[in-house]
């Protein structure tokens, strides 16, 4: 059966059946539509708990954080104490010694909040084997669920972490938890090159 289509004033006609849409209709129907896209966020990663950290690799093309963004495996603990006025980066790598990083600039000193880096001021920084450059909260996902802080630590392969507290081990590579149907909390990561600043956020 054809099915024909026509405008009459302000309605959408359909042969087929005699249904009639108005135009106040079709644009409800529209927008809803897109509500409901707007809040389809990406479940890749997580606004559960604000992050918004900052880190110009120019300003510290040497420092571990900065090397770890281009060599595949190599992760690192990241976060932020301040002491006398001044704000350092603690990165703690996955093959190495922990590193201070002194915050001595304007802008990273000063016009940086580094107060909002997730569930409890740690994040895990570093690049994955097969898709780059990957960013997670530090806190053991389901502590969090049952309302205890616990910081993941590295596990003996130094490609997962692991909670003391639960025993539940997660695999840096993707996030995804070896033992429970959970994911790391995982969060965007800004990063356009060597010398460019590296952001982490929700």
């Amino acid at each position: 059966m054809n099915k024909r289509t026509s405008i009459q004033g302000n309605k959408f006609t359909s042969r087929q059946g005699d249904k009639k849409l108005t135009t106040c209709q079709l644009v409800h129907l529209l927008t809803c539509l897109l509500i409901i896209t707007a809040c389809s966020a990406d479940p890749q990663y997580s606004t559960t708990y604000t992050c918004n950290f900052y880190f110009d690799t120019g300003k510290h093309p040497t420092s571990i954080l900065t090397r770890s963004l281009d060599n595949p495996g190599m992760w690192t603990f990241v976060s932020v104490r301040q002491s006398q006025g001044i704000n350092h980066v603690m990165v703690t790598p996955n093959n190495g010694d922990a590193e201070d990083i002194a915050m001595t600039t304007e802008i990273e000193n000063h016009r940086v909040n580094y107060n909002n880096m997730g569930a409890n001021n740690g994040i895990i920084v570093g690049c994955s084997n097969f898709s780059g450059i990957r960013a997670y909260d530090r806190q053991c996902p389901k502590c969090l669920d049952n309302a205890r802080n616990s910081a993941l630590e590295w596990d003996d392969n130094r490609q997962m972490v692991k909670c003391k507290s639960c025993q539940s081990a997660y695999m840096l590579e993707n996030g995804s938890c070896t033992t429970a149907g959970i994911r790391l909390l995982e969060y965007k990561v800004a990063f356009s090159g060597p010398g460019s600043p590296l952001q982490v956020h929700n």
